[in-house]
């Protein structure tokens, strides 16, 4: 994953000071919250409790009505809590820390007598580790939805940054694994170099298993295939263009793109390196849509010819 400097958790402490994030299944995953060692400290004394959502200026909890957390803070609303943050990051040491906080509003959790939703006014800013983390699953929301077109040409050296295992990403082809080149990926879609015969392929769904390492991850996502290529002097081989399901693309694949454009800012601006490809009007994108491409080389198409196996389809 990317390195954090100061100055990005500075910037995310800015622009999502207020901003909150709802700890969903799959936020809780990638954040690597450990939801067991969440507590709420007050009156001398610590209880489990359950964040349901925070950002960098507060977080709701929730807590049951007849515990002791409830009672201490019921009872006395100036009384000073802190909550306690726990995260176990895979391949590192155990991350956790208190919060200073108030009380600022308490109420029925879904209008269940039993459950109350606390909400928490930080009194000190949170630790770099926390703005860290939610920052980035703000900021791979945004170019999500911001650089959605913007397709990542893959070399070896563009696979390095994005600690993306090639040789073990995988092609599926309604569950038929399929021999494949991967020539280009976005936050919407992917390009790649197969055997086949297009009318067999056009709308057929896939499913492409990306592999990572830093830490050692493989992200499934489904999609469909939108447009077939013939490769110009190579009519055995196509270029498919492939659209995710826009609605399952997973938060952690978000994340190892965003990690990447966020590298790319930082290096851009002393001039190391270049923009990733930016769609224009020209040929098809992902979605089947007119973008500026330039043409698979002919070396490419050599190699993607002595490397795929013909498949019958």
């Amino acid at each position: 994953m990317s390195v954090i400097t100061r100055q990005m958790i500075a910037t995310y402490y800015e622009k999502y000071q207020n901003s909150e994030i709802m700890f969903s299944q799959e936020v809780t995953q990638n954040l690597h919250l450990v939801p067991r060692q969440i507590y709420i400290k007050c009156g001398g004394d610590q209880w489990p409790c359950i964040i349901n959502s925070t950002s960098f200026s507060l977080a709701r909890i929730i807590i049951g009505t007849r515990g002791g957390a409830f009672k201490t803070i019921t009872k006395n609303a100036n009384e000073n809590v802190s909550i306690r943050f726990c995260f176990a990051p895979p391949d590192s040491d155990i991350v956790s820390f208190f919060v200073n906080a108030h009380v600022s509003e308490v109420s029925k959790f879904n209008g269940k007598q039993e459950l109350a939703i606390v909400t928490l006014a930080f009194t000190q800013r949170p630790p770099d580790s926390l703005i860290e983390s939610i920052g980035s699953i703000h900021e791979a929301r945004k170019n999500a939805n911001r650089r959605s077109e913007e397709r990542i040409t893959l070399s070896p050296e563009i696979c390095r940054k994005l600690q993306l295992d090639i040789s073990k990403t995988m092609l599926l082809i309604e569950k038929v694994p399929r021999k494949s080149i991967f020539r280009d990926i976005s936050f919407s879609g992917a390009k790649l170099i197969i055997v086949g015969l297009a009318k067999f392929l056009m709308n057929k769904e896939v499913l492409l298993e990306f592999a990572f390492d830093e830490p050692s991850e493989v992200i499934p996502i489904t999609g469909k295939i939108v447009n077939v290529e013939s490769l110009e002097n190579r009519k055995e081989l196509l270029a498919i263009s492939v659209h995710f399901d826009v609605n399952k693309i997973p938060l952690a694949y978000k994340i190892r793109l965003s990690d990447y454009f966020s590298t790319l800012r930082k290096t851009s601006t002393s001039g190391m390196d270049a923009p990733a490809f930016v769609p224009q009007e020209g040929n098809q994108n992902s979605q089947g849509n007119k973008v500026s491409e330039p043409p698979i080389p002919n070396t490419d198409a050599k190699k993607a010819s002595q490397n795929i196996t013909n498949h019958k389809e």
